[in-house]
């Protein structure tokens, strides 16, 4: 059983599953008719929580300058 299961629902019928894997984080896409499924490290997680951060710092910057 996993300890970790998260879904994030982007549209109809897609969706991103993120869930633990032995030590690793397996992230699976989903969409009609198909998915894919990437095992990531410790490492690539970080790797990619990273990315993320930038992308939502990048945005933060972003929405501020249009509400001002």
């Amino acid at each position: 059983m996993s300890k970790f299961d998260i879904t994030v629902q982007t549209e109809d019928y897609e969706s991103i599953k993120l869930s633990d894997y032995d030590d690793n984080l397996w992230l699976s896409v989903w969409k009609i008719g198909s998915h894919c499924s990437a095992s990531l490290t410790r490492d690539q997680v970080i790797e990619l929580r990273d990315a993320l951060n930038q992308f939502l710092a990048i945005n933060e910057v972003a929405n501020t300058a249009e509400s001002a």
